[in-house]
């Protein structure tokens, strides 16, 4: 199995952005808190600039425009990682079609 690198890698050189990932070890439906930061830091050191990350409550409150210093992910225990820093810009609190 690629790592989430190696996927992001794949996936840029051969221009197959947009894409969705879901860390399967990490799956709320199997009873895991939904918190890990592996493929989460991954995106941030990977620098990512039109990314869309759901910490849907602190964005709605803030509203549009805002930017927020956030430490994301890791809450439910050690073995998650470490907490993500990102600086993040809301650019929307709506689901567009």
């Amino acid at each position: 199995m690629l790592s989430t690198r190696e996927s992001l890698d794949k996936l840029q050189a051969a221009g197959g952005i947009p894409v969705i990932f879901a860390d399967r070890c990490d799956n709320t439906g199997g009873g895991s808190p939904g918190d890990s930061t592996g493929m989460f830091q991954t995106f941030l050191d990977a620098n990512l600039d039109r990314a869309c990350i759901l910490y849907i409550a602190q964005y709605m409150e803030a509203g549009v425009d805002a930017t927020l210093d956030l430490e994301a992910g890791a809450q439910a225990s050690l073995l998650q990682g470490k907490p993500c820093r990102m600086r993040a810009e809301v650019v929307s609190t709506t689901v567009e079609s």
